[in-house]
């Protein structure tokens, strides 16, 4: 297979004839490798860069993985910040939820009745939703 022969050219070159870069790019006792993707700053601070992470690049990554049985480690700000706002958008909803049922429940105990408490919730979805904008 070329493609093998290839890498394993690539692979003597950079273990044995290129020592300066050990510890930097390559560790010999853990035989890995360090790849650096840049992402084009038009694609970084837009929406854009949401897109390009979850649709192309996670699954290029996985491919990889698939196709040679490596382990492959991704990390960078792009790919960090893109992650982690996909997770707050998920659990969102939840905490809106879990955050009307723990002050239902701290009114309900406050006024003891269920008429009070849905009015005052009522009252404070209105205000919360005035406050962001939504009214």
């Amino acid at each position: 297979d070329p493609d093998s022969l290839q890498v394993s050219a690539y692979r003597d070159e950079l273990f044995n004839k290129l020592p300066f870069y050990e510890g930097l790019v390559y560790s010999r006792h853990s035989n890995t490798v360090q790849t650096a993707v840049y992402l084009d700053k038009k694609i970084v601070n837009t929406g854009k860069r949401k897109s390009f992470v979850v649709e192309n690049l996670i699954p290029l990554v996985e491919k990889f993985e698939k196709e040679t049985g490596m382990n492959v480690y991704v990390s960078g700000m792009p790919y960090i910040r893109t992650l982690n706002a996909q997770t707050i958008i998920d659990e969102i909803g939840l905490f809106i939820g879990a955050a009307l049922l723990v002050t239902s429940l701290i009114f309900f105990f406050f006024f003891r009745s269920i008429r009070a408490t849905v009015i005052s919730m009522i009252t404070v979805i209105v205000g919360v939703m005035w406050a962001f904008g939504v009214l």
